[in-house]
Formats: C-alpha cells, structure tokens, sequence
C-alpha cells in the first residue's frame, strides 16, 4: 500500500515549519527553503516505505506524507530523542533510531525511498561511495535515491576567492563540499538512472542586507539558480535504481 502523494509545502508553511525548527538551532529560512526544493523533486509521487540517513531532529520529515512507513537514523542522541518524541504523538507510523547505516540490518530491497541529505560531507572519504553503495542495495528496483550535498563554490566563496580571501565551509563541521562537476559524477558507476539534478538555495554576499530588496524566497533567486547552478548553496539529485 502507498502513502499519499508528496505535497510541496507554501512559503507559508515554512514559515511555520520555521518556528519550530528555531527550537533546536534550524534558524535560517534557507534551510527551510532547501526542504522545499527537495520535495520539489518528488513532487507527486508515492512511497511506501522511506529511510532518512542523517535525519537530524527530523524537521524535513514533517513535510513528508503522515501515512508513509518510515524510518530516521542518525548518531545524535539529542537529535533521535527530539524526532522520537514528536513521531510518538504525532506520526505513529514512523520511527527514529541512533545507529550508523553501515551497521544496521536491513533486507536488500527494503525501501523505495532512501534519502542522504547533507550527509556525506559530514563522513569520512572511505565511507561515502560504501554509503552511496548500500543505499542502492536497499533500494527496490525502481526505488529513489534522493542526495544532496553543498556547494564548494557557491556565490560568497566565489566573491571570496575573487577578492583573494580564503574559502570557508558552508558548515564548520563538514569534511568537504563539492563542486558541480563533482556533484555530477557523484552516482557514476552505481545501477541507477539520474532522474533530476538541480541546484537550490542562492547565498549573497551580506544577505541579511540583500534580503531587504531581494527575500530568500523570491522566484528570482530560483530563476538564477535555475541558469546558473554553480552558484547555488547545494546540489540535489533523484537516481532511479535499474530494474
């Protein structure tokens, strides 16, 4: 049995979405914002059952269909206890667990929906084709693998490196970022087709300034994204597993 279709939520019901996400640190409305774009890529379809490596406080998750059976795994036990907390009042047909992918037990084909969002540039270099590899695995012919992964070069590092500065992380704790030729290759090599590759979520320079004129959700940093992806944030991708 499926689950209702994917639903991309308003700008509105971000905003909402925002609110309690601030609770555990999730400030930003670029965050939100790149939540969006990825249901974007699934728009519409159905799914059955669902695994999130890397779920985090499982804020994306409650944009995602309440029927589907689902599963969120990551190492914070903060993170786990605040997803389980909510799934238990409100989601009963999801469930969270603080354990690493590559250990825990799963039946090959078990899932038609695995999602490794902002995943793998927190791990090891050895880990990520193993990873990449096993999610495959999992995956029922046909299956989606969703990934997405940060940007080396994105706008601000560009203006930085133009202006002779040195590049910075997008996020302190990452190992490395990707360029878009690199996000490219990234699935080559695995039996899957890739569905869709976009770009998402546009950074200035002094954003707080530039978002006076130009917000975060306006359709024209889409619209930029959309002709030039090698300066958005992130990178998203959508495999299909061959049959």
């Amino acid at each position: 049995m499926t689950s209702s279709p994917v639903v991309v939520p308003t700008v509105e019901a971000l905003h909402r979405l925002r609110a309690v996400g601030r609770t555990v640190g999730y400030n930003g409305i670029h965050i939100y914002l790149r939540y969006r774009a990825i249901l974007k890529l699934i728009e519409g379809r159905r799914f059955r059952r669902v695994l999130s490596v890397g779920c985090g406080f499982g804020i994306f998750d409650r944009l995602l269909p309440p029927d589907l059976e689902y599963e969120g795994l990551d190492l914070g036990e903060a993170e786990i206890d605040f997803a389980r907390a909510w799934a238990d009042a409100e989601r009963p047909s999801y469930r969270y667990a603080r354990e690493r992918f590559l250990e825990r037990d799963y039946d090959r084909g078990a899932f038609d929906l695995i999602i490794l969002s902002e995943v793998l540039e927190h791990m090891p270099e050895e880990e990520v084709r193993a990873t990449l590899q096993r999610a495959v695995d999992l995956l029922e012919p046909g299956g989606h693998l969703l990934v997405t992964v940060p940007n080396r070069l994105h706008l601000r590092n560009r203006v930085r490196r133009l202006l002779g500065q040195p590049l910075v992380w997008m996020d302190p704790t990452h190992l490395r970022e990707y360029r878009l030729v690199e996000a490219r290759q990234m699935l080559d090599g695995l039996p899957v087709l890739l569905r869709r590759f976009e770009a998402a979520v546009l950074y200035f320079p002094y954003e707080a300034r530039v978002a006076r004129a130009l917000p975060a959700e306006s359709p024209v940093r889409e619209w930029i994204t959309a002709r030039v992806p090698s300066i958005a944030s992130h990178f998203l991708m959508l495999a299909e597993k061959r049959a």
